[in-house]
């Protein structure tokens, strides 16, 4: 029994241990390993966050039709309804987070089957497990998967097949027009370059960062200048800030606990 929690692999940037679900253990992919794997880091995430509970809108056909259906299953149908290729992208993102090439779909078992290529030892992805792996890709890609917004269509439709191609084009909108975290305000690249600049760090050190840490030291560093500046409105004569509230720049980078943790 671990009395740690998965933040602790997070903000380290060590390999995830995931063989009490049966996943093995998955890789933190760093800015270079995108560049690598030549994957947009949005279009990696995707699989993960697009489930059912995006789509639901209370009691219409599509609700009906994916009641009972869990996560990978709806991902399978999502394309065969869609024409998206959505399990292609599943299969290159679990290439990069398992670094292997053999990744495969059991189209039998509706599974997905992965092969380490170190030990041979073989990975069942299924309905099981999918949402724990999903869980903690968003999480150590600095997502909060919970939190990722709903889609809520203007009206119901009949035809499910047009409906699922409205939502998708829906989804994609969305996923523009809200990012699923604040510092997603920027682009990685963005962000990258900020902490460049205002940390000392060189570029490849940047560069070789996981997702999670280049995150969390924008929004470390984003802190530490919004202080500073309120400091100096606070002893400068020509800013009244007694109304406002001043809290240390510490006091707000408290790391978020995993949803999930190593205990038995």
């Amino acid at each position: 029994m671990s009395n740690i929690g998965y933040e602790y692999y997070y903000l380290s940037g060590r390999d995830i241990p995931l063989k009490k679900y049966n996943l093995g253990v998955i890789k933190q992919l760093t800015l270079n390993n995108f560049i690598d794997y030549e994957m947009d880091i949005n279009e990696f995430i995707q699989p993960f966050i697009l489930s059912k509970n995006i789509m639901l809108n209370k009691s219409d056909n599509i609700d009906k039709l994916l009641e009972h259906i869990k996560d990978l299953s709806f991902l399978f149908l999502y394309e065969q309804l869609t024409n998206y290729s959505i399990i292609s992208n599943l299969l290159k993102s679990l290439a990069m987070i398992y670094d292997t090439d053999n990744v495969y779909v059991d189209k039998d078992n509706i599974a997905i089957i992965v092969i380490d290529k170190s030990t041979t030892n073989k990975y069942i992805i299924n309905d099981d497990n999918f949402s724990i792996l999903s869980t903690i890709v968003c999480e150590m890609n600095g997502i909060d998967r919970s939190k990722v917004t709903k889609i809520e269509p203007k009206k119901e439709m009949s035809d499910i097949e047009r409906e699922f191609e409205r939502r998708r084009q829906k989804y994609q909108q969305l996923q523009q027009q809200n990012k699923a975290n604040k510092s997603d305000e920027h682009t990685m690249l963005d962000i990258a370059n900020i902490v460049v600049h205002f940390s000392g760090l060189t570029y490849s050190q940047v560069f070789d960062m996981t997702i999670y840490q280049l995150k969390n030291s924008f929004r470390l560093l984003a802190k530490k200048d919004s202080y500073m500046v309120n400091l100096l409105h606070r002893i400068s004569q020509k800013f009244d800030t007694s109304k406002e509230k001043f809290v240390h720049w510490t006091d707000e980078v408290k790391l978020d606990i995993s949803s999930l943790n190593l205990k038995d």
